[in-house]
């Protein structure tokens, strides 16, 4: 049975594209696999860094921890992979925190 969403001839690229938070999709080897228009928005000529060398352009432009004693996004994506509900956290990026 076809879910609405498909019935409907939406697909998740419009679904992501209208969000307005970034939404970056990174596989098993740390390739960046899809993102939305807010990311791209987000990442600005960054993007294409990104889009090349997956997950370790992302550790690299963006910094969580303004306190020293705050998780590494290294730890913030552990975390997320092993928890069983969506995990809030801020990050910085030339020194704007962003939501």
């Amino acid at each position: 049975m076809a879910s609405s969403v498909q019935q409907k001839g939406i697909d998740s690229q419009t679904i992501l594209d209208g969000l307005g938070q970034a939404v970056l999709v990174f596989d098993k080897a740390n390739r960046l696999v899809t993102e939305n228009r807010a990311a791209r928005t987000f990442l600005g000529a960054d993007y294409k860094l990104v889009r090349t060398e997956g997950w370790s352009a992302m550790v690299m432009l963006l910094n969580l921890r303004p306190d020293p004693n705050a998780a590494t996004l290294d730890e913030v994506r552990a975390e997320a992979l092993n928890a069983d509900r969506p995990i809030r956290f801020q990050i910085e990026r030339g020194g704007e925190r962003m939501p």
